[in-house]
C-alpha cells in the first residue's frame, strides 16, 4: 500500500502485503508456500516498528505430465502447442490459469461454443508425495461444433430483414464463433437504429450441431430533433446556437437523412456567422458493408488572415462564403480499423466584406477539389474518456485542377497522429500523450500558385496548443500575426510542415464527475517560400503549460483549460513606427467538449 511504501506502518496494508507475497511465490512455482506468522516490535518511543515475517516456501513444483480427457475434435499434441505450460518446467499458477483460458478460446474460436473444462477445481492438479512434481489433467467436454442452419429475426416491426442480415458477419452454413457474434452485434449497433441487439441459438446447450440463430432487436424512434445553445472562447467569446433534424431509417432501409443549422455571434465582431449542413448516408453501398455518404455544407464566417488592418480592427475582417460537397465511402474492417475514402470533395469559396461595412473586399473566388484516404486505428478502452490504450490516424489529400480546383491550386497534404494512454496505479489517474505531424507541398510552379490559406497549418486552441488560439483567426495562432505578412492572399507558395506534442496528467477531484489536468503543449510550424526558402520565425518552437478541469458526462467530458505561453512575444516597441504595436497575451482560456 501507499503508506508502507512511503515508510509508514499500517497493519491492514501489511496483511494485504503478506497475501500478495504468498500469491507471488505460488506464481513462481512454490504452490505450497505460505506465510506462517508475523511479528511487530516497536521502539521505546513507539514511532518506529520492525516487522518480522516467517515464510515457508515449500518445494518447487515442476510439471511431470500434461494429459487430456474427452478429446474428439483435436489431438493432445495440437492442444499442447497452444499452452504456455511445458513438461519439466516450474508450475506457475498464473500460467496455469492462462492455459485454461487459452484452451477455452481455442475451442470456441473453432465453433465449439459450449466447450467446458469439467475439473477447474483442485482435481486439475495431482501432486506426488513430496509435492515436487505435478500431473495436470484437463477433463474437457467439447460439445458440438455449432454451424448456422437458419437465421430468425425478431423485433423488427419496421426495419427490413435485409438490413439486419447484411450487417451479420456469418451466413447459413458458416461456423459460429464468439468473434463473428461480437462483430455482428457491433455492426448492428453502429447502424444507430436499434436500442438493443442480442444474438443467441434456439438449440443452446444441446447436442445439435446445426442450429437456428436468433437475432433479437428493439427499434429506436428513427426521427430525431435537436437544438442547443452555448458559448466558446473563440474571438473573445462567441455565442453559439444550433438546431437539427434527422431521420435515421428511411423506409426501414437504415438510410439516413439529416439537416443542421448553426449560428455564431462573435463578441468582438458583431457579425452573425451562419452554417448549414445537409447529409445523406447509404448504409450498404453496392450491397456491401461499406457506407456511402454525401455532405453539403454552406457557411458564412469571419476569417482573419492577410490584411494588417484586420489585425488592428477585427471589424474590417473579411467574410468567407463557402459551398462544399463531399462524396465519401466508409468501411469498418474490424472494430478497431476504419477507412474513410473521399471520392471527391469540392469547396467553392470567396472573400467578401461584411454587408454595409467598409472597406469593400471582393477577392477572387477559389475552388478546391480533391480526394484521398483517412485511416484510424483505435485501441482505446473508451473513445470519449480513455484511460488506457492507443489511437492512430493518418490523412492524405490530393487537390488539383483535374479534380475541379482553381488553375493555380495543385498540392498534396498529409497528417498523422499517435495518442497513448497509461493508467497510473492510483484510481482515475491517467497520463495521456499525443504526437502529431503534417506536411503540405505545392505542386504548381506558376508564380501565382500556392496553398489556400484556409488549408495551411495554423495551430492553437483546445485541440492543438492551449495557451494560443482562436478557431479561424490568425492573431494568437502558430504562426501568428507577428510572423505572417503577405499582400497577395497566399502565404505558403512552396511547402509547410509541423510537428506537435501534447502531454497531460489527468487526476480525480471528486470522482467520477469532476477531474483535473496538468498539461504541456508544444509545436513548431515551418514555412518555405520559393523566393527565400525557410521563413525565419523569431520563435519557431512555441509551447505552453497549464491546468484545467474536466466535467465528465455520459457523452464525454467538458473541458475548461487555462494555458500559459512560455516566452510570449512582445512586439510593442514604441521606437519602431512600423511595428504593429501588438503584444501577445500571456494566457488564454479554453472551453471545449472532449479531450485528445
Amino acid at each position: 500500500g501507499d503508506l508502507i511504501q512511503n515508510g509508514y506502518y499500517f497493519r491492514d496494508d501489511l496483511v494485504k502485503g503478506f497475501q500478495n507475497l504468498q500469491a507471488a511465490l505460488h506464481n513462481e512455482g512454490y504452490l505450497r508456500a505460505k506465510v506462517l506468522s508475523s511479528r511487530t516490535n516497536f521502539n521505546k518511543k513507539k514511532d518506529e516498528a520492525t516487522v518480522t515475517v516467517t515464510v515457508e516456501e515449500g518445494p518447487l513444483t515442476q510439471v511431470r505430465r500434461i494429459q487430456f480427457e474427452g478429446l474428439k475434435a483435436f489431438s493432445d499434441f495440437e492442444l499442447k502447442k497452444h499452452l504456455n505450460i511445458s513438461i519439466n518446467s516450474p508450475l506457475n499458477q498464473k500460467t496455469l490459469i492462462d492455459s485454461i483460458q487459452k484452451l477455452k478460446s481455442y475451442y470456441k474460436e473453432r465453433g465449439y461454443l459450449e466447450m467446458k473444462l469439467l475439473n477447474e477445481d483442485s482435481s486439475l492438479i495431482q501432486y506426488n508425495s513430496t509435492g515436487t512434481q505435478a500431473d495436470i489433467r484437463y477433463h474437457i467436454f467439447e460439445g458440438p461444433k455449432v454451424t448456422v442452419s437458419a437465421i430468425l429475426i425478431k423485433g423488427n416491426s419496421f426495419t427490413k430483414d435485409y438490413v439486419i442480415t447484411n450487417s451479420l458477419d456469418f451466413d447459413v452454413g458458416d461456423t459460429l464463433t464468439p468473434q463473428n457474434i461480437a462483430s455482428s452485434e457491433a455492426n448492428l449497433n453502429r447502424l444507430g437504429i436499434f436500442g438493443q441487439v442480442s444474438i443467441s441459438s434456439l438449440e443452446a446447450n444441446t447436442h445439435i450441431s446445426e442450429r437456428t440463430i436468433t437475432i433479437s432487436i428493439s427499434e429506436k424512434d428513427p426521427g430525431l430533433f435537436r437544438f442547443g445553445v452555448g458559448v466558446n472562447t473563440r474571438r473573445n467569446l462567441t455565442t453559439r446556437g444550433f438546431t437539427g433534424i434527422s431521420y435515421n431509417n428511411l423506409g426501414g432501409t437504415a438510410r439516413k437523412l439529416s439537416a443542421r443549422i448553426e449560428l455564431s455571434y462573435p463578441k468582438d465582431d458583431t457579425y452573425l456567422e451562419k452554417k448549414f449542413i445537409g447529409s445523406y448516408e447509404e448504409p450498404f453501398l453496392f450491397n456491401t458493408k461499406a457506407k456511402g455518404r454525401f455532405n453539403y455544407i454552406k457557411s458564412d464566417r469571419i476569417f482573419d488572415f492577410t490584411t494588417e488592418a484586420s489585425f488592428k480592427n477585427s471589424r474590417n475582417s473579411p467574410v468567407v462564403q463557402s459551398d462544399r460537397i463531399d462524396f465519401l465511402i466508409e468501411k469498418d474492417f474490424s472494430k478497431h480499423l476504419r477507412l474513410t475514402w473521399t471520392l471527391w470533395s469540392w469547396d467553392v469559396s470567396k472573400d467578401t466584406s461584411v454587408p454595409n461595412r467598409e472597406p469593400n473586399i471582393n477577392f477572387t473566388q477559389r475552388q478546391i477539389g480533391g480526394l484521398g484516404p483517412f485511416f484510424d486505428l483505435d485501441y482505446r478502452d473508451n473513445p470519449f474518456s480513455p484511460t488506457r490504450g492507443w489511437y492512430f490516424s493518418w490523412d492524405l489529400q490530393y487537390n488539383s485542377p483535374e479534380l475541379a480546383s482553381s488553375k493555380a491550386i495543385r498540392y498534396w497534404k498529409s497528417d498523422a497522429k499517435v495518442s497513448h494512454y497509461i493508467g497510473i496505479k492510483r484510481p482515475h489517474w491517467v497520463w495521456a500523450n499525443s504526437i502529431s505531424g503534417g506536411y503540405i507541398r505545392n505542386l504548381n510552379r506558376s508564380p501565382d500558385s500556392g496553398i489556400p490559406n484556409s488549408r495551411i497549418f495554423l495551430l492553437g486552441g483546445s485541440n492543438t496548443v492551449r495557451g494560443f488560439g482562436g478557431t479561424d483567426t490568425i492573431p494568437h495562432k502558430i504562426p501568428g500575426e507577428f510572423e505572417i505578412k503577405t499582400s497577395n492572399n497566399i502565404f505558403v507558395d512552396a511547402r509547410t510542415q509541423y510537428y506537435m506534442l501534447k502531454s497531460e496528467l489527468r487526476f480525480p477531484i471528486i470522482p467520477p464527475l469532476w477531474g483535473g489536468v496538468l498539461f504541456y503543449d508544444a509545436a513548431r510550424v515551418d514555412v518555405f517560400t520559393r523566393q527565400n526558402g525557410r521563413i525565419n520565425f523569431r520563435q519557431p518552437y512555441r509551447h505552453a503549460v497549464g491546468a484545467g478541469v474536466r466535467i465528465n458526462t455520459p457523452v464525454g467530458p467538458i473541458s475548461l483549460d487555462v494555458g500559459f505561453k512560455l516566452k510570449p512575444i512582445n512586439d510593442n516597441d514604441p521606437s519602431n513606427s512600423e511595428s504593429l504595436q501588438l503584444k501577445e497575451d500571456k494566457a488564454r482560456f479554453h472551453l471545449s467538449f472532449g479531450t485528445f
